[in-house]
């Protein structure tokens, strides 16, 4: 008999022990259900705004005014196909340069006096549009409609500047 209730005994409380683990197993699978939601939507977050990202990476580089981008220190990070083909760059080569140097050596003592007088402006002001004469690569004048601005961070750091130029020779000489 003895035997027999301690069997019992321990058969209740195994049933006890499995009740208290089935309900801890509840819990915790209602948590990681909540938290696989939470990562379905952040992910889906996520792959929207690199599709968001890729459609403006996408309008930048097939747009058909020119488009620059520079570091504050002047190096070129970004050139779309369109100020490649007005100064007469091939792809990919601008990329790194400091935007003082894709002028022509011989013109460059003007176009950098130009371009540092617009940078100066550009960085005093947050921003600055007019029209100007800069050199291709062969030398050819140019008389682009320049608009800069200044990139910020979230926090309001100096990311670089933007600069959009579209090409109003043909216009200037009608």
């Amino acid at each position: 008999m003895a035997g027999g209730l301690l069997v019992t005994v321990l058969l209740v409380a195994y049933l006890i022990s499995m009740k208290n683990n089935a309900a801890e197993i509840e819990r915790l699978a209602a948590q990681l259900t909540k938290s696989n939601e939470d990562l379905e939507r952040e992910i889906t977050k996520r792959a929207l705004a690199v599709e968001e990202i890729r459609r403006l990476a996408l309008a930048l580089a097939t747009a058909s005014d020119g488009v620059l981008i520079t570091g504050m220190d002047g190096r070129i990070s970004f050139v779309n196909r369109a100020a490649e083909k007005m100064l007469g760059y091939a792809p990919g080569v601008m990329l790194g340069m400091n935007a003082l140097d894709i002028y022509p050596e011989s013109l460059r003592e003007t176009t950098e006096t130009t371009a540092r007088e617009i940078f100066e402006a550009t960085r005093n002001e947050g921003s600055w549009t007019g029209e100007v004469s800069f050199p291709s690569k062969a030398g050819e004048e140019l008389r682009v409609r320049l608009s800069t601005a200044l990139m910020k961070g979230d926090e309001g750091h100096l990311l670089g500047m933007v600069g959009i130029a579209t090409d109003v020779t043909e216009r200037r000489q009608l």
